[in-house]
């Protein structure tokens, strides 16, 4: 919890300074950036010293506006960038037979525009159309550039191919076209029972549920490691934490009654009824309350309090089930001394146990807490060092 403080501090006094900076900081400006080519006005807010005196001043800056010479390169260095992209999925721009694609948009200004000679092959998204073509089919595309009020054009010149027909694509088209030439009328379609002189059979296609089973199976994997490995085990450490935290209770609340003269299961009987009371639900109590039935059934003390220790599974229990055990079997004098040094340890025990909670709830509050401080920070800090 220290570091913790330690840490909170410091990124506090950082923030502070960051916005002392921030605030007291003023850059002397002799010289405004203009925007790139194509771009926007820029806004600046200034403060001019005059006299002795401020005063707020709002100018805008026009963007940089190119010269003959630098528009021709600007114009050049696109149309460069447009026969890079245009081609797309193809080869080259003689052997097409992908759609192209066309570049609408540049970071200079320059608007493209995209004119055919032919849109029934290459419509105006760049998108091509060979599926009708028997032959080679050349298509002009002339591109134009334009800047503000100045132009150019530049024309680009496509062959495109006739659209690869695979062996599968072909025998889907000639079945089609068969069964649709049949009788219309009929409530069926006959399927041809041989192709190209060869013998074929027709299946119908199975859906693909390997990848359903799959996923059965990792969700099947889950739930056993849930329920049979994870879940268990928290469900262990839950419970195991209840017991800790009730022995306390039980062993002063023995000590207290042996104390007074009640025997060992009287004295149990006594801790159970006033739990019951309760309407409350520990673990602690009810195994000790099933250590009691079981002696009411016949089970020796001895047996069954060496028995509760070992079903709570827990070292402070099985101490005590086997302290209470020795004392039936074979008494003990000192039995009042060590159930009170044995209380005294089970609240130590109880206050170690509750600083180590704390100390993990401040640890599970150190990250959300840090991360809180750190976007406090961002916002604060990022402003400061842009000013510099």
């Amino acid at each position: 919890m220290k570091k913790n403080k330690i840490l909170i501090f410091i990124v506090i006094v950082t923030a502070i300074v960051a916005v002392i900076r921030t605030v007291s900081a003023q850059n002397q400006v002799k010289q405004l950036k203009r925007e790139e080519y194509g771009g926007g006005d820029r806004e600046y807010s200034l403060v001019m010293e005059k006299d002795g005196r401020d005063c707020e001043v709002n100018l805008t800056v026009n963007p940089k506006i190119p010269d003959e010479a630098g528009l021709n390169k600007m114009f050049e260095d696109t149309y460069e960038n447009i026969l890079t992209k245009i081609m797309g999925g193809n080869k080259s721009l003689s052997e097409v037979t992908e759609n192209l694609d066309f570049t609408y948009n540049t970071e200079s200004g320059i608007t493209i525009q995209y004119f055919l000679d032919d849109y029934s092959v290459i419509n105006g998204f760049g998108e091509v159309n060979n599926k009708s073509l028997q032959s080679p089919e050349k298509v002009d595309i002339s591109v134009e550039l334009r800047y503000e009020d100045k132009y150019k054009t530049y024309k680009i010149p496509v062959v495109v191919l006739p659209k690869q027909i695979t062996e599968e694509e072909q025998i889907n088209t000639e079945l089609s076209n068969r069964i649709n030439s049949e009788d219309t009328n009929s409530d069926y379609v006959k399927l041809p029972e041989e192709i190209d002189g060869k013998k074929v059979i027709f299946y119908e296609k199975k859906k693909k549920i390997l990848p359903y089973f799959f996923a059965m199976f990792l969700i099947i994997a889950f739930l056993i490691y849930y329920y049979k490995i994870y879940n268990p085990k928290i469900t262990k450490e839950k419970r195991d934490k209840l017991l800790i935290a009730d022995y306390p209770e039980i062993v002063s609340k023995l000590s207290l009654l042996m104390g007074a003269g009640m025997s060992t299961y009287n004295a149990l009987i006594k801790i159970t009824e006033d739990y019951k009371k309760t309407g409350k639900t520990k673990p602690a109590y009810e195994l000790l309350s099933e250590c009691l039935n079981r002696i009411s059934s016949g089970i020796t003390e001895t047996d069954a309090y060496m028995e509760f220790g070992k079903r709570c599974n827990v070292m402070c229990y099985i101490k005590l089930g086997n302290l209470l055990a020795q004392n039936i079997s074979k008494g003990t004098d000192n039995i009042f001394q060590l159930l009170k040094e044995e209380t005294e340890k089970a609240f130590e025990d109880r206050k170690a146990l509750a600083k180590k909670l704390g100390e993990e709830a401040g640890t599970k509050l150190l990250l959300p807490m840090t991360m809180m401080l750190s976007v406090v920070l961002i916002i604060i800090v990022i402003p400061a060092f842009m000013s510099f």
